[in-house]
């Protein structure tokens, strides 16, 4: 877990007040409202929360991959002390895939059918890479995210790979140039649960090896549990509650929170009765300042009907609630 120390340093990456929003018919969608986000050198921050909660937008933002009429309405991102907000694309670009790289949650669709993987890779390692023995180091980053027989496997095609050796393309394409951030998007959603472990202890592996800083970005609390530092769980477009994920699931300070941890089913206690969150994730569209999780918390009460700020608790402990200094 983060040493105590860490809490000084200036984050590796710092997100403050990211509003991005999205024109509709329906009304403005505020998809990342005010949004607060350090990523400290070395950690695997997991950021946690409902499909709709703005977890891969609030990073998609930080890569500047917003999609008109998408835009980033305020706020800052600062990587290693430079703002990337409004960066020319040509700089962007050469941000992007050499200092921050992602790896996208469905392999198939994101590698390209018509190109061998080896292709892909060294699309990388040319447009980013110094001059060299680009197809050595293709084969080294094959090799190191586990893929046998590498100088047979580089001539081959995305559907010639299973899902768990797609994902593992996928992270050598994305640490080709060796990034200090990876930005991993539900790696393991379309793989089977002994598949999904395989690519996670190699996501933990290979940020040992490579120095790394990993953003793991999932609906799955109990992978956050296992393999990340810190957590921050999103909920409707804002932070709702942040901190060292062995505090937050041991004491949850967000009634959001606690659902989550609430919905997950424990195979060592057969009396435990899963309690799922009722309701829906509320239409971001026309919200007011009031707290979005309170017509599916059933501690609301008036005062959740006002604007509700994070509360500091201490510890690098921040929660989005009322009663978030209350013990509970």
């Amino acid at each position: 877990m983060i040493g105590s120390d860490r809490s000084v340093r200036e984050p590796l990456l710092s997100i403050r007040g990211l509003q991005t929003h999205f024109p509709t018919q329906v009304g403005l969608v505020k998809a990342v409202d005010g949004v607060d986000i350090d990523v400290q050198a070395g950690e695997c921050l997991g950021i946690v929360g409902e499909s709709g909660s703005g977890k891969s937008v609030t990073f998609a933002s930080v890569l500047g991959l917003v999609r008109a009429p998408g835009k980033i309405a305020g706020g800052s991102i600062r990587f290693e002390g430079r703002d990337l907000v409004g960066l020319p694309r040509d700089a962007m670009r050469r941000i992007r895939g050499k200092e921050i790289a992602i790896t996208l949650q469905d392999a198939l669709t994101c590698l390209n059918p018509a190109l061998t993987v080896g292709a892909q890779i060294l699309e990388t390692l040319k447009e980013h890479a110094e001059r060299g023995d680009h197809h050595g180091q293709a084969l080294e980053i094959m090799s190191l995210v586990g893929i046998p027989e590498p100088a047979a496997r580089l001539k081959q095609y995305p559907h010639e790979f299973s899902g768990g050796m797609r994902q593992r393309i996928m992270l050598a394409i994305a640490l080709a140039c060796r990034p200090r951030l990876l930005i991993a998007d539900e790696p393991t959603s379309a793989l089977d649960v002994t598949i999904q472990a395989q690519v996670l202890d190699l996501l933990a592996d290979l940020r040992s090896k490579l120095g790394m800083t990993v953003v793991l970005i999932t609906h799955d609390l109990g992978v956050v549990a296992e393999y990340c530092d810190r957590v921050v769980v999103m909920y409707a477009g804002q932070v709702a509650e942040t901190g060292p994920t062995r505090d937050v699931i041991a004491n949850p300070r967000h009634p959001y929170t606690r659902g989550l941890i609430g919905s997950i089913p424990r195979l060592s206690d057969r009396d435990h009765r899963i309690t799922p969150i009722e309701g829906q994730v509320p239409e971001l569209v026309g919200l007011g300042d009031e707290c979005r999780f309170a017509s599916r918390c059933q501690l609301a009460e008036a005062r959740c009907h006002a604007r509700i700020e994070m509360h500091d608790l201490g510890a690098g402990r921040q929660a989005r609630c009322v009663r978030a200094d209350e013990k509970q």
